[in-house]
Order: structure tokens, then C-alpha cells, then sequence
């Protein structure tokens, strides 16, 4: 399912808000801090969280590709930062979007921008590289 029609602001404002949520609970999680001190609560919290923010990561990533072309320098910025501080996007076609338009944009970065991204896409690219990686340390 797409987002609602949504621009390429409230597109990314939304990304950048669910990002907020989902880091103050994984760190509330793991420092064992909750409201009622209860670690299952909260790994409860941290899966509902999760499973509610996959579908709405799947919803704005197919939105995000329509709306891609008109994101700004830090639009784009900020859409990276999110998805690696998630340690994932929607698709891979989200993310071949977001790479299309930041070929697009870069000459208009800001120094801090391109810096942000860089660094990303770096922690993504390491995500996404981590499974081979560690397969290959478990070959003969």
C-alpha cells in the first residue's frame, strides 16, 4: 500500500519522525528504561514498533518514489540518515530513487549534506554487505 498523497517534505518528515520514535525506544529498550521498568513491555513496544514501521516504511518508500524528483539537497540528506539509522530501507527501488535523485541534487549539496550522506550510505552499504561478510568468515 502507497502513502497518501503526500509531497516530498511530509514524505521525509514523516521518515525523519518515525526515525525519532523508533530510536527512543530501541535506546529506552536497551538501557532497560520504561515506563513501568517491565523488560517485556518493552520488547513488546520494540515489536509492535517494528512491525507497525515496516508497513509504514513499505508505504512511504513506494510514495517516495513518485515524489523523489522534487526532494531537496537536505530532503535527500535526511532520507539516508533515516534509513541508516534503521539499518534498512523500504526497497531496493526506494533506495535506487533516492540514489537517482541524489545523483541529481549533489552539486547542490551543502558541504555538512554531502558529509551526511556520505556517511549513510557508507553504514548502509555495510548493513547490506554485513550477511556476506560474515558468511564468507564461515567459509572453509
Amino acid at each position: 500500500t502507497k502513502a497518501p498523497e503526500m509531497e516530498a517534505p511530509e514524505v521525509v518528515g514523516v521518515i525523519k519522525a518515525y526515525t525519532t520514535l523508533w530510536t527512543i525506544v530501541h535506546e529506552a529498550a536497551a538501557s532497560g528504561a520504561g515506563g513501568d521498568g517491565s523488560k517485556e513491555v518493552l520488547n513488546a513496544k520494540v515489536r509492535l514498533l517494528e512491525g507497525l514501521g515496516s508497513q509504514l516504511l513499505g508505504a512511504l518508500g513506494l510514495r517516495l518514489q513518485d515524489v523523489a524528483e522534487h526532494m531537496t539537497p537536505p530532503d535527500v540528506a535526511n532520507v539516508f540518515e533515516a534509513f541508516a539509522q534503521l539499518g534498512q530501507t523500504s526497497d531496493a527501488k526506494t533506495l535506487q530513487a533516492l540514489a537517482l535523485r541524489l545523483q541529481d541534487v549533489v552539486q547542490k549539496m551543502s558541504a555538512n549534506d554531502v558529509a551526511r550522506t556520505f556517511s549513510a550510505y557508507s553504514k548502509l552499504r555495510e548493513i547490506q554487505l554485513a550477511p556476506q561478510a560474515q558468511a564468507l568468515a564461515l567459509a572453509p
